[in-house]
């Protein structure tokens, strides 16, 4: 049913039994030894678990990187550790 106060419907009809769940974050780090041979932690990218089920990563300062189907196996590739920032829900 249409708002009365606006002309434009609604986006979402959700079924009582659907479920919203918002996205879930997640970063991906990289190890390794710097120059000197002290061990650091870098923030190589953010991510998040999209409720499609689908995952995607930005770069540090905000820029889209890619979508992915599984934060793991981008992890395997790039040889990064995955943390997840947000528990699940």
């Amino acid at each position: 049913m249409p708002d009365p106060r606006s002309d434009v419907s609604s986006v979402y009809h959700a079924a009582d039994d659907d479920v919203i769940s918002a996205p879930r974050r997640f970063a991906l780090i990289a190890d390794y030894d710097d120059e000197h041979g002290h061990p650091r932690r870098d923030l190589a990218y953010y991510g998040l678990a999209l409720p499609d089920g689908g995952f995607t990563t930005l770069l540090p300062d905000g820029r889209p990187h890619g979508r992915w189907t599984d934060p793991s196996r981008l992890c395997d590739l790039l040889g990064l550790e995955l943390v997840w920032l947000d528990a699940l829900p």
